[in-house]
């Protein structure tokens, strides 16, 4: 039991929660011994608290520390923060200038440039949202200052995919800082042997394949296109009710009696035709009738399943096709929830409303 002394605290993480007194900032552990001296300026988020390292500040200057309250990220920053993406990593700002540091508190990047991202052991950095480039983390350049700040790194395929807005574009360098190949596409999505690329013609998206040496493979005319297997793909041609099949090696297009409304899960496609919806898997094997009226993805017990409808009532099937829950069935949660004007659902349960009131 923590005594009821402090005028803010926060969750517990870590084993230990932060609390205010006269103003100041400690950390306690779970029994409620003191940590740090109130020496801190501001409270954590409670979401902050699940983090391996806090950013803080003290007397005006911000730096970071660990779980057990020491300084990992000295207090001389303007501005500190823990990054917690595919890379887990800590920014400290100061004059303008960006530094990097390690969740050990091992700095990776001096003060140098005024932007600077760790991505996959490398540094994307520049000085303008338009004009960044790539440093090792011996501070030398592999790829000029010419490119958007949300270029990225692809280490496992061995690629830096750099952007740019005028004209938009996607180059990709290898890891040695060598140009390779330019896309004059918004975006890309790099698989092992091509490179699916994403044209944003506001308000619409299109698709299509290059391999790696810029050849076209699939033309960009898609609204969407999926990858089946080996060289397999489906493709839904924009302003076409069919979706079509497309070998690359043999150089056939089929036809398919459905078009594509999304892809569901795990290989599942939600398709439709006549008005009506089912499901077909990468194979193209049908898992549910094209006979409903309506299919949507649904998590139900905590596993991806389909919502079917059919004449105004809801059935759940798996993901192999076979009925969980028939028409017209309710789950005692369907009966309880049906009380409320509406419902989200949330890690401790469903936030509900009900004329205009909220509850857990």
């Amino acid at each position: 039991v923590i005594p009821v002394v402090y005028e803010e605290m926060t969750i517990f993480g870590h084993g230990r929660a932060a609390v205010m007194r006269d103003g100041k900032v400690g950390f306690i552990d779970a029994q409620g011994n003191l940590l740090t001296d109130f020496i801190y300026d501001h409270m954590p988020y409670d979401h902050q608290m699940r983090m391996e390292a806090l950013d803080m500040t003290k007397d005006g200057s911000a730096g970071v520390v660990d779980v057990a309250g020491n300084e990992i990220v000295p207090f001389i920053y303007d501005s500190c923060s823990v990054k917690e993406y595919q890379d887990v990593y800590i920014t400290a700002a100061k004059d303008g200038k960006t530094a990097l540091y390690d969740m050990q508190g091992k700095e990776l990047l001096a003060l140098k440039y005024k932007m600077a991202e760790y991505c996959q052991g490398y540094v994307i950095a520049g000085d303008d949202h338009e004009h960044c480039g790539v440093v090792d983390l011996q501070g030398n350049v592999l790829v000029p200052f010419e490119y958007a700040n949300w270029s990225r790194v692809d280490a496992q395929r061995g690629y830096f995919v750099m952007k740019s807005d005028s004209p938009k574009s996607v180059t990709l360098y290898d890891l040695k800082g060598e140009k390779l190949v330019r896309f004059p596409y918004y975006d890309v999505d790099l698989m092992d042997d091509a490179v699916k690329v994403c044209d944003v013609l506001d308000p619409r998206t299109d698709y299509g394949l290059y391999d790696y040496e810029g050849k076209l493979l699939i033309q960009v005319i898609n609204q969407s296109l999926h990858r089946l297997d080996g060289d397999r793909y489906l493709a839904q041609v924009r302003g076409c009710k069919e979706a079509t099949l497309i070998e690359l090696s043999s150089g056939k297009n089929t036809i398919l009696p459905y078009g594509i409304q999304e892809h569901a899960f795990d290989g599942l496609f939600i398709v439709s035709a006549d008005g009506k919806s089912g499901v077909v898997n990468s194979r193209l094997e049908t898992v549910i009738p094209i006979i409903y009226d309506k299919i949507s993805r649904k998590r139900f017990d905590d596993v991806m399943s389909f919502a079917v409808t059919a004449g105004g009532q809801v059935a759940v099937f798996d993901a192999s096709g076979n009925t969980v829950l028939d028409f017209g069935q309710e789950t005692d949660e369907d009966k309880f929830l049906r009380g409320y004007d509406s419902d989200r659902r949330c890690s401790k349960g469903y936030i509900v409303r009900k004329k205009n009131k909220f509850g857990l």
